[in-house]
């Protein structure tokens, strides 16, 4: 599952798979975060 938040303009996604958290700061999209992930070596599905 992933979450999205906006804060004074900026836009952080948190995606959180078992006991790792993969954290973007910055105006990235959700896709944007999500092929970084897999980049990263992040395996999930959005629910």
């Amino acid at each position: 599952k992933g979450t999205g938040e906006n804060k004074k303009g900026v836009t952080e996604h948190t995606i959180k798979r078992s006991k790792d958290t993969f954290e973007i700061k910055g105006s990235t999209t959700a896709s944007e975060v999500l092929r970084n992930a897999r980049k990263a070596g992040f395996n999930f599905k959005l629910e």
